[in-house]
């Protein structure tokens, strides 16, 4: 017995207790691998124009390489016609090794950079493995760096490229040429990320003039969609001898959705009209007809550049075919795409029929912007399809879930223009509580007030007949209001002061006015900022990459301002460059 206990006492004492890791199969192993061998080092001269120099990098454990995140600096040609790529990248085990391709110039500095290329087997990314070599004796040393901020908020832009582009360089774009049009090089001649904090810095840069320009790709390609992409540029070429700071401000080209407004039959036309002018439009179909096809190609575009037209006699839509569904892409001046099908069709019976399949897409909005207890309630019902009627008595508003107030018939306007109805209460809400607590309703004006716009099921009809199903918006409106007032510091005649809320949406413009006020501002936090144009325009302009033409002023207050109950804030003094 005694024997045995020592035998069990021998087997706990070797054994291994597992860690919860251990035992749910998740490993240990966790750290980063680390780059414990480089070769060349950066700086290093004379190297790069023997076939045997090849970039070789080493790591602590076994990683993982996608060779269309390396990006090489300045731009490398392929001359060779049996060859298509620049260089080859092959990965064995904890070794990477990059070999070029494609010759590279003398007396050249180059940057190659693995931005986030690499990982190791845990799907931990090494970054901010950057090498640059000189193929003569000298090394650039040239520095171009800077912040990156967003136009309308002033915030840093956390994620996103800078690049440079050598002035002067002519790039091809439907078929014009101009210097302007960098945004669609395949590849800059420098690039670099935005560091996370709104900072970025280009190194080893070879003497020149550039142009310099930046956006928020997440996906770290120098590549920029101006339809989809914030960006900025400096419309001046920089020089850079040395170190150069520049700072950059992007914002998106253009705030409107370029999109389709409307589409109709007239007579043996059919029109597809468009919210912004066109400046280029490709039409195609899926139907295997070569008389179609042709047809779509001579599409004809009116002098506003915003109507495509289509002719029946020159189309001649097939004997059975009433609906043809027509794919179009187009692009604004700004380069935004527009990818839609559009079903063609020039029998009324047809268009009918289209129509009925269409969703019920009933939408309410509250038209009060600050939505402040002083207010008229005022909403925007809209919809997709066409109205037919509407019935008043089922629009319903509510007072804080319980109360109603009975609106009249002048409430309630039906647009059958722009398929909307419109309700302002000629009573505004401060009335109605008054009204209520004289019969006897226990309702505290000074408290925020819920007002609700019920829709009840069946109160519209549409042109198919069909009927709308409940929705109801629920809005507050406050007493808590106060004042923000100030002053513009300039010369400037045309200018916009915005009020903004914490999420730098527009609140409340104020034109033209050097000494502005906001009244009536709920709770809350607010910024406020000014736009200014130009006398020989109309209105403030987000600027134009592909003509290098700058975006108009924007000045920010520099200071968040806090209403809580009812502040008379005066002291926003803006001076305008």
């Amino acid at each position: 017995m005694k024997n045995n206990v020592l035998i069990l006492l021998t087997i706990l004492c070797n054994l291994r207790i597992a860690s919860p890791e251990q035992l749910s199969g998740k490993s240990l192993e966790k750290k980063a691998a680390e780059l414990i061998e480089q070769r060349p080092q950066s700086g290093t001269t004379d190297w790069g124009m023997s076939k045997k120099d090849v970039i070789q990098l080493k790591f602590s454990k076994t990683v993982f390489v996608d060779d269309k995140k390396i990006s090489i600096t300045p731009k490398i040609i392929q001359t060779s016609p049996k060859k298509n790529k620049i260089f080859t990248c092959t990965k064995k085990g904890k070794v990477i090794k990059l070999k070029f391709e494609a010759p590279l110039n003398e007396d050249t500095t180059y940057i190659v950079n693995f931005n986030d290329a690499i990982k190791d087997e845990h799907d931990n990314h090494i970054k901010g493995i950057t090498i640059s070599f000189s193929t003569g004796d000298e090394i650039s040393n040239c520095v171009v760096k800077g912040s990156v901020r967003d136009l309308m908020n002033n915030q840093p832009i956390k994620s996103g490229v800078v690049n440079l582009y050598q002035y002067g360089r002519k790039v091809k774009l439907v078929d014009v040429e101009k210097q302007a049009n960098i945004l669609n090089c395949l590849d800059p001649e420098y690039s670099t990320q935005i560091d996370g904090r709104g900072g970025y810095v280009i190194k080893n840069i070879s003497p020149g003039k550039y142009i310099l320009t930046s956006s928020d790709n997440i996906d770290s390609s120098t590549l920029c969609d101006p339809g989809k992409n914030k960006y900025g540029f400096i419309h001046y070429p920089i020089n850079v001898n040395g170190e150069h700071v520049e700072d950059l401000f992007i914002t998106n080209a253009d705030i409107f959705d370029f999109k389709v407004s409307e589409c109709k039959s007239e007579d043996r036309m059919f029109n597809v009209i468009f919210n912004k002018p066109v400046i280029k439009i490709q039409c195609s179909t899926k139907i295997e007809s070569k008389r179609i096809k042709e047809a779509l190609r001579k599409a004809c575009v009116s002098d506003d550049k915003k109507k495509l037209t289509l002719d029946n006699s020159k189309l001649q839509l097939l004997p059975n075919i009433d609906i043809l569904p027509v794919d179009i892409v187009a692009y604004d001046e700004y380069n935004n795409r527009l990818e839609q099908t559009i079903n063609v069709s020039f029998s009324n019976k047809s268009v009918e029929e289209k129509n009925k399949k269409q969703k019920d897409n009933l939408t309410i909005e509250c038209l009060n912007k600050n939505r402040i207890i002083s207010e008229y309630p005022s909403f925007k019902v809209s919809n997709t399809k066409t109205i037919s009627s509407i019935d008043k008595k089922f629009f319903k508003l509510i007072v804080n879930g319980e109360y109603a107030i009975n609106t009249s018939d002048d409430d309630i306007v039906l647009d059958t223009q722009t398929n909307t109805i419109s309700i302002k209460l000629k009573n505004n809400v401060k009335n109605i509580i008054n009204n209520l607590k004289k019969s006897g309703k226990s309702i505290d004006a000074k408290q925020d007030i819920t007002v609700s716009l019920i829709i009840i099921k069946d109160a519209i009809v549409y042109e198919d007949e069909e009927k709308n199903e409940e929705k109801t918006l629920t809005t507050k409106f406050t007493s808590k209001c106060g004042d923000i007032s100030g002053l513009i510091n300039s010369n400037n005649k045309h200018f916009t002061v915005q009020l903004l809320d914490k999420e730098y949406k527009v609140i409340e413009e104020i034109y033209d006015v050097k000494n502005f006020n906001f009244r009536n501002v709920a709770f809350g936090k607010y910024r406020v900022r000014c736009l200014s144009w130009p006398l020989k325009q109309d209105k403030w302009h987000y600027g134009n990459i592909y003509e290098l033409s700058p975006n108009d002023n924007v000045t920010h207050y520099d200071k968040e301002i806090n209403i809580i109950n009812g502040e008379q804030y005066k002291d926003v003094i803006i001076n305008l460059n």
